[in-house]
């Protein structure tokens, strides 16, 4: 699923920054408008000839049995006339045959000249685009990557640099259950997301309703969660009614099947993302470090909803037993939840790197970072069970080589 999304934006990225309009003949689909009035003409008409469109000579029709039709607001990126000028907007079909899924807006900024780039994707569900949220959804921030909520619209951003040295920032937001791509040619730049949702730039809404073939990931059971839990939130949590869903993220990231082939619980990786922060506790999960106990409902975000009682449970909630679930251990263990002990490079990664720098941190060849030393963080571990460095792999509470080799154990498979 991710990797359908990313090679859509890849393409797009490698056509540069001439982007739509240096195409000979215009792709089945695609088509380039001088103006915002242009390009909504255009879709009110195609929504109301939908899927009898006369724009190319293939016939609209679902791309797989994977996808099925839904109705989205239109909505498009509007810069102020003094800021930036609209070069072009265009509505486009990234998978050819199935009608248009994206919509296209290039300006060019007055004062220094700069090209923004606007993306918006239709054909995702709400669980796709959250997915596209990078940090958000990880145990911790990837490098270089900033991640936040504005106005319950939660965005990622990143700065990249190509073999030429040109940089590029890219911004992600979850614009309700749309996608918007923001390519922008200068570095990054974290005030430029919130300058959106404070209507210096902005977005607005159109009374265009797409019709959009859509796929991706459906969480089987996410509404009956809202329905239990929405009150708690309403109440305990300073977000404004009926925002609930935006506010939080949740996967369903493993299904359990009985043996009638039906399934009888789910395991949940659930946070919520708002003003109240969960309680700042760690624990150890095996070798692995769990933040932020507080979350609610489930502490340490993870929960298993049992079908046959209709429950949600906290799996690292009080009393809770793993043994009722079969299987539940090692599909947790599978999804490598929080951030690996002995992580010392602090990639996100346990690697043979890791074990070399103990190494050579041992022998003076490195220094250990600031934040190998964990007291530094005032941890509260929960149960009292926790590691003080991030080096000590194997927890005798010292750095030595033997850490060092039971890194290199770990990944080699050897007990």
């Amino acid at each position: 699923m991710k990797k359908i999304i990313s090679l859509v934006l890849v393409c797009v990225i490698l056509m540069g920054v001439a982007v739509f309009s240096t195409f000979a003949e215009e792709p089945p689909g695609s088509k380039n408008f001088e103006n915002n009035d242009e390009l909504l003409a255009y879709l009110s008409d195609y929504a109301e000839n939908f899927p009898d469109v006369d724009y190319s000579e293939d016939n609209i029709s679902k791309p797989s049995e994977d996808y099925w039709l839904e109705n989205k607001d239109v909505i498009l990126p509007v810069l102020p006339e003094d800021y930036a000028t609209l070069e072009e907007c265009s509505v486009l079909e990234t998978r050819y045959g199935g009608g248009i899924d994206c919509i296209f807006s290039s300006y060019t900024t007055i004062e220094s000249n700069t090209n923004i780039r606007f993306l918006t994707y239709y054909h995702m569900t709400d669980d796709e685009v959250d997915d596209n949220i990078e940090g958000l959804t990880d145990g911790m921030h990837p490098n270089g990557v900033h991640c936040g909520v504005k106005d319950d619209f939660q965005y990622s951003a990143k700065e990249s640099t190509d073999e030429n040295g040109r940089t590029t920032s890219t911004y992600n937001i979850a614009y309700d259950d749309k996608l918007v791509v923001i390519y922008i040619d200068e570095a990054l730049n974290v005030d430029f997301v919130p300058k959106i949702f404070e209507k210096k730039y902005s977005f607005i809404s159109t009374d265009v309703i797409l019709p959009v073939y859509v796929s991706g990931e459906v969480n089987l059971f996410e509404d009956r969660f809202l329905e239990i839990y929405s009150d708690d939130y309403e109440s305990s949590q300073p977000i404004e009614p009926g925002s609930v869903k935006s506010s939080h993220y949740y996967e369903e990231i493993y299904y359990h099947y009985d043996g009638n082939g039906e399934i009888d619980w789910a395991l949940i990786d659930e946070c919520s993302y708002n003003k109240t922060k969960p309680v700042m506790y760690s624990a150890m999960y095996k070798d692995r470090i769990l933040s932020n106990g507080g979350y609610y409902p489930f502490s340490f975000r993870y929960g298993v909803y049992d079908v046959k009682e209709d429950k949600f449970y906290s799996i690292f909630g009080s009393g809770f037993d793993f043994e009722k679930y079969e299987g539940l251990d090692e599909a947790l263990t599978a999804y490598e939840p929080g951030i690996p002990l002995g992580d010392v490079d602090s990639d996100g990664v346990l690697s043979v790197m890791d074990a070399t720098l103990i190494q050579r941190a041992l022998v003076g060849l490195y220094e250990f970072k600031w934040n190998d030393d964990m007291s530094s963080f005032s941890i509260v571990w929960y149960g009292g069970d926790g590691p003080k460095y991030m080096s000590d792999y194997d927890r005798d509470g010292e750095r030595t080589i033997l850490d060092a080799t039971a890194i290199q154990r770990k990944l080699a498979k050897i007990n």
